[in-house]
C-alpha cells in the first residue's frame, strides 16, 4: 500500500497518469520451481522426478490461483482502459492447496499422496481478490480455468526434458 500512495504522489506531483495493478497468485509456463513461491511449478517439477511434494499446514491455505496468460491480457486492458486507477487481478476463486494439488494429480496422472507438513509461521490463511471492478471498468475477466492452466503448464515443463 506505501508503494501505491508514493505513485500516486509521484503522479500528481509530475501531472502523470498512473495504473496500479494487483496480482492474486499467478503461475502458469516459465514459472521457477524453486523457493516458497510458484507452487504450481514446484508440484509439476516434484512429481515429474516421481516424489511427492510438501504440504504444509495440511493444505487449507486458501490462494486465488490467475493463469500468467490471463495477467498479460489484464495489463493490455489495464494500460488501455485503467488511467489513474488501481485494479486487483486474479479469478475471485479460492482454491485451497489441497485442491490444486488434486487438480495436478488429475492433469499429470500422478497418484501418490502428498507429504504432509507442518503449518510455516507467517503463512496467510487465505488470499482472494474481489475482480469487480477490473471486470467493470476494464472489461477484463479470466478465461483460462485452473486444471487447463496446470495442463499448459505441465505442457511446458515436459517440453524442457
Amino acid at each position: 500500500m506505501a508503494g501505491e500512495l508514493y505513485v500516486k504522489f509521484f503522479a500528481a506531483q509530475h501531472k502523470m497518469k498512473y495504473t496500479i495493478v494487483r496480482y492474486s497468485n499467478v503461475y502458469g509456463p516459465r514459472q521457477v520451481p524453486r523457493g516458497e513461491a510458484g507452487v504450481v511449478a514446484i508440484f509439476i517439477k516434484k512429481m515429474m522426478s516421481g516424489s511427492a511434494p510438501v504440504i504444509f499446514g495440511g493444505g487449507k491455505c486458501i490462494r486465488d490461483y490467475v493463469y500468467v496468460g490471463d495477467v498479460a491480457a489484464a495489463n493490455v486492458a489495464a494500460l488501455k482502459k485503467g488511467d489513474n486507477d488501481e485494479f486487483n487481478i486474479g479469478t475471485g476463486i479460492p482454491t485451497d492447496v489441497n485442491g490444486l494439488y488434486r487438480a495436478v494429480q488429475k492433469v499429470m496422472n500422478f497418484n501418490t499422496p502428498a507429504v504432509p507438513g507442518p503449518f510455516r509461521e507467517g503463512d496467510i490463511l487465505a488470499n482472494v481478490l474481489d475482480i469487480k471492478k477490473a471486470k467493470k471498468v476494464l472489461g477484463w475477466s479470466p478465461k483460462v480455468k485452473l486444471i487447463d492452466g496446470v495442463a499448459n503448464t505441465y505442457e511446458y515443463f515436459k517440453s524442457l526434458k
